[in-house]
């Protein structure tokens, strides 16, 4: 592939410090993107992701480091000479002007003549289904037609990256559903390489290939989205994801492949190791995830800490989510529990808020995580061997 259609972003050890003395908006950070992946950049606000889409495009310079693009060393080179294009968050559509020209409109910066700049205009205005449009002023369309007109204007100088920064919180939540699969399509069809920043948990699980979870200006884990929700690697990332628990507990024994742990409230749960080693009387942390939890009423006389893989206590909030009832569960330490119960399966018998209950699971749904244990990162992906 000739380097100016190759699309590979690698970022090698960069830091970016704004404030002296301050801790870095991005520290010491290695990642690599294959050409024609789709990559979401995935964090809390203040997380360092937009630091690091704005390094990619020029429009801020690492304190340390380089970012190559295509295999060629791009650090302190302008925007132009990158080959990237950005889709901003506000749209920033010129209100004077039609859709043709918002969109052709970087073609007349470079020169060339009408009939040629509206051709390839009309040919993006085909790919994000607006040619219809073409006509129209910028207040005549709807939020998601807009967002699809700054995408085909960022679209047409040909971009072997194009960056996105958090292109689709200004839609409501239809229309938010309706373009992360326009999104997904036309990066598809391009066949080039899309960066996009989001806070968005199920956003990011939707569109990419790649999924970089940060927090404070350094990456957690870096995975395809089914790793990152079936494997998360440490408890933030478990938790920030969502869909599932965090659990800790002290080994009480090790055997057949298991560590069996005591929770802070006294509930016994089995944790597979899966290859790893652990002490009797370490602390674990594992995750389970919320749609493999049986939720039920206590039996009258029935242990209630003795059951291994179960909790105990007071349901805390009941939310229907349609296919799915999503069940919380006061343990009693200050932290909540979260079952999601197929609605078919709660409906039988349904417990009601204030009303005690038991939640069992099955130990081979338990994953263990890397916080506390003596063998962390023995089997850590690399951020920089993240490939489409």
């Amino acid at each position: 592939m000739a380097a100016e259609q190759n699309g590979k972003i690698e970022l090698i050890s960069v830091t970016k410090q704004y404030t002296p003395g301050a801790p870095p908006a991005v520290g010491n950070l290695d990642l690599r993107v294959e050409h024609g992946a789709y990559c979401c950049l995935l964090g809390p606000s203040g997380c360092g992701k937009t630091t690091i889409l704005r390094m990619v495009a020029g429009h801020e310079e690492p304190t340390s480091g380089d970012v190559l693009i295509g295999d060629r060393n791009v650090t302190g080179l302008p925007p132009v000479e990158r080959g990237t294009a950005m889709m901003f968050q506000s749209y920033a559509l010129f209100p004077h002007r039609s859709v043709l020209d918002n969109v052709a409109f970087a073609l007349k910066m470079r020169g060339l003549g009408k009939a040629e700049r509206n051709s390839t205009a009309r040919e993006l205005l085909e790919k994000v289904r607006l040619e219809a449009f073409a006509n129209r002023m910028p207040s005549e369309l709807s939020g998601g037609q807009q967002q699809r007109v700054a995408l085909a204007r960022a679209l047409i100088t040909n971009p072997r990256v194009l960056l996105l920064d958090e292109p689709l919180s200004a839609l409501d939540e239809y229309l938010r559903l309706r373009m992360r699969g326009e999104l997904r399509r036309i990066q598809r069809e391009l066949g080039i390489t899309f960066i996009h920043v989001t806070h968005t948990q199920l956003e990011a699980i939707a569109v990419a290939d790649v999924v970089v979870v940060m927090e404070q200006g350094r990456i957690e884990q870096a995975a395809s989205p089914r790793d990152i929700f079936f494997h998360p690697r440490n408890a933030y990332v478990a938790r920030f994801i969502g869909g599932q628990n965090v659990m800790s507990g002290t080994v009480e024994r090790v055997a057949d492949g298991r560590a069996a742990a005591v929770t802070s409230t006294g509930a016994r749960i089995e944790v597979p190791l899966v290859g790893h080693r652990v002490a009797t009387g370490e602390t674990v942390f594992a995750s389970l995830r919320r749609d493999r939890i049986a939720v039920r009423r206590p039996v009258s006389g029935e242990p209630r800490r003795d059951l291994p893989n179960s909790v105990t206590g007071e349901i805390h909030a009941i939310e229907n989510q349609g296919s799915y009832v999503k069940i919380t569960i006061d343990l009693g330490d200050g932290e909540e529990f979260v079952a999601n119960v197929l609605d078919e399966d709660y409906f039988i018998d349904p417990i009601d808020i204030g009303e005690p209950a038991m939640a069992t699971w099955s130990a081979g749904d338990v994953r263990l995580l890397e916080d506390g244990r003596s063998d962390r990162g023995a089997e850590v992906m690399e951020p920089s061997a993240v490939a489409a």
